[in-house]
């Protein structure tokens, strides 16, 4: 069930994250459900195979720097997440590697680099590896 540009549905679920030092470790789960996009754009599997369950497991660690001096400081941090889902009908399910190097400049922009490959791939999916370059820049005080 993918609900990132093939299906309109819903997804609801909790994340935590905890600090220690200079790692960071996060672990996510969702259910999520699809629904059909309009009269010609059907789900494909079927009403039973709507609804899974989403996981991800990721830990980030500074590399640089070693030291904080200031907030103009380029932060660079390493990555490694594993994504899987788990489809509640077929009991088919993927678990997914992504590695990736995070850039932050000024703490406003950020990029990422990243590769993402299956471990286990029973779903069908569209796409299952691939590369992931994202630029983010966060505006801060723009209402005063």
């Amino acid at each position: 069930v993918d609900l990132n540009g093939h299906n309109s549905g819903y997804e609801a679920g909790l994340i935590a994250t905890k600090l220690i030092n200079k790692l960071a470790l996060s672990a996510s789960s969702s259910l999520l459900h699809a629904l059909d996009n309009g009269k010609n754009n059907k789900f494909l599997y079927g009403n039973k195979g709507r609804d899974a369950v989403s996981y991800t497991l990721s830990a980030g660690k500074l590399i640089m720097p070693v030291t904080y001096t200031n907030y103009r400081q380029t932060n660079i941090n390493g990555m490694l997440e594993m994504l899987g889902q788990v489809n509640l009908n077929s009991s088919k399910s993927y678990l997914d590697l992504a590695p990736s190097l995070q850039f932050i400049f000024f703490s406003q922009m950020r990029l990422d680099l990243g590769y993402r490959f299956p471990v286990v791939k029973d779903l069908i999916r569209t796409n299952d590896n691939g590369f992931l370059v994202r630029l983010e820049y966060n505006f801060f005080n723009v209402y005063k």
